[in-house]
Formats: C-alpha cells, structure tokens, sequence
C-alpha cells in the first residue's frame, strides 16, 4: 500500500512535466523552427504571415525561436596600413535577416 502512494503522485507529475513541455510561445517579432530528431518539419509563424501564439508541440519535437526583425553584429575597429603607409581605422557592421530558418 506504501508503494501505490508514492506512484500516483509520482506519475501525476510526470504527466504533468510532459503537457508542460509540449506547449511553445511565439511572439509576432519571432518564428519557430520545429525540430523532430534533429530533422525540421515546420516552421511557425514564417516572414509574411501573422501566426503569433500559442502552439502544441510533441514531447520529443524541440522548438527553436528565432527573430524575425533586423539582426545586427558590430564588429572591432581593424587597423590596416594603406598604400602611402598610413594608418586607416576601419569600423565596419552587418545586418541581416532570417528569411529561411530551415537553411539556416
């Protein structure tokens, strides 16, 4: 009789873990890249479309959120010598956006 009063709470929370992780957020500024076994088999909420909240996914699926809006990446000053021999400070930055989350 111990052993039954430790298994029903137990696999109470053990169910209650696995509808936890099952559900996924996507905000309007993101997308979601779902993952089964390391495979994409949909994305939620692509550019162009207003797909934004609340999703069901399998236990074993993974949802990956990625940004929708304009990423940037500023890099370090280089310092490069020029022809005549002077000293040129580059700063240079990148701009991108995720268009097509399943071939990046």
């Amino acid at each position: 009789m111990t052993l039954f009063k430790w298994i029903v709470p137990a696999s109470i929370i053990v169910i209650f873990l696995i509808i936890a992780n099952s559900f996924y957020t996507v905000r309007q500024d993101q997308q979601a890249l779902i993952l089964r076994f390391g495979q994409a088999i949909d994305v939620r909420n692509p550019p162009g479309t207003e797909q934004a909240g609340l999703y069901f996914k399998l236990p074993v699926d993974t949802a990956i959120l990625m940004d929708r809006k304009n990423l940037g990446l500023d890099i370090q000053d280089l310092q490069v010598l020029a022809s005549d021999q002077r000293r040129l400070v580059v700063d240079a930055f990148v701009r991108w956006q995720i268009s097509d989350p399943v071939s990046y």
